[in-house]
């Protein structure tokens, strides 16, 4: 069905639209795993990069697979070290010999986008379904685009909305808001469940999804499963517009809500937005 390989295909582009309620790390396409040190740990004390390079390097020579792939993760983003692709891929694979679900994922990331190789599609395909049978839930979403778009392996629908839905139940925020979608309004031959749908667009706005705060805007303003309220829609598109949705793609819709409520009501939406955005951020 050509609006999930569209959802699918919208998600990895839109995804830069996301709210960062909590900014992270994050290095280039690929996984990378926490690390400790006791440097990192002491109160107060800032951590420059290379010492956080050399805190990973340790931990890593050790065997520590999760360092592993932090440190390759270092390596590809020239993070306290100078950039390298091919040691980043060494670690990585020594990260998946280990065992590391993250470690597998991330070698097949490298031969998705030819980092230390050529790129193999067919390759990649494999080592990111390695990872998903691991229960890895990036590695459950990744396999579902590829199923869905063919890459290196038969096009599968069927198989691409099961491994969605599993990714979605891992917590996928970017699963959990296309499956959030697909229960709401019965596709890719799922039974309409306005219920899970909720659900599942709740867990993506938990992990910061904006597509996802927007998204349940819209089932309150259009009444999908739910009573229509044109208050709790103005709430949501609000909130998905201070976590970073681009306010002119709703200032129309916004507008037409906002005239369909008191100056009270209006009001009170916008109260409870800036409540929802306070209490997200304590929680994180």
């Amino acid at each position: 069905m050509a609006i999930i390989s569209g959802l699918i295909r919208g998600v990895i582009v839109a995804g830069k639209r996301r709210a960062v309620l909590a900014p992270l790390l994050a290095v280039a396409l690929l996984s990378a795993a926490p690390f400790s040190s006791a440097a990192a740990a002491a109160d107060g004390q800032q951590v420059t990069p290379e010492q956080a390079f050399s805190a990973v390097l340790a931990q890593a020579d050790g065997g520590d697979a999760g360092a592993l792939v932090t440190l390759g993760g270092f390596y590809a983003e020239g993070f306290g070290v100078q950039k390298n692709f091919s040691l980043a891929r060494e670690c990585y694979e020594k990260a998946a010999q280990a065992g590391s679900s993250e470690g597998v994922y991330n070698v097949g990331v490298c031969w998705e986008i030819g980092m230390g190789s050529a790129a193999d599609a067919e390759r990649a395909s494999g080592y990111c379904r390695r990872a998903a049978d691991m229960n890895l839930p990036q590695a459950l979403f990744k396999m579902s685009v590829i199923l869905d778009s063919g890459s290196g392996v038969a096009r599968d629908e069927k198989a691409s909305i099961e491994y969605m839905a599993k990714a979605a139940e891992a917590r996928h925020p970017d699963a959990a808001g296309i499956m959030g979608l697909v229960y709401l309004n019965g596709l890719r031959g799922q039974k309409k469940d306005p219920s899970e749908g909720m659900k599942m667009l709740n867990i993506a706005v938990s992990a910061g999804n904006v597509e996802a705060m927007k998204n349940i805007a819209v089932v309150y303003k259009d009444g999908l499963g739910v009573k229509a309220s044109p208050a709790e829609a103005l709430k949501w598109y609000t909130i998905a517009e201070k976590c970073g949705y681009p306010a002119q793609a709703l200032s129309a819709v916004k507008s037409d809500l906002s005239a369909k409520l008191t100056g009270e009501q209006r009001k009170k939406a916008e109260s409870d937005a800036d409540a929802w955005l306070e209490r997200a951020r304590e929680a994180l």
